[in-house]
């Protein structure tokens, strides 16, 4: 997680990280809704069993969700 927020930083782009415990898709549309986030910015895996977190989130959250796929490797 630091390495995406050190990135965002050098971006000149305002983020916060937090580590959650528990059913992961709940408890960050559960985070985002007592931050008051604007918007709630998830990484996609690709899974082959199981359900997809982002998919989850998208489908409770009460406010929009961008579910971001790395393309290319990010300059560290």
């Amino acid at each position: 997680m630091n390495d995406v927020l050190e990135v965002a930083a050098r971006a000149g782009v305002p983020a916060t990280g937090e580590q959650l415990a528990g059913n992961a898709a709940p408890r960050v549309v559960e985070f985002a809704s007592i931050r008051g986030a604007r918007l709630v910015v998830l990484g996609s895996r690709r899974r082959r069993l199981g359900r997809s977190v982002s998919r989850d989130v998208i489908r409770r959250a009460d406010r929009p969700v961008l579910v971001a796929r790395r393309t290319a490797p990010v300059a560290a």
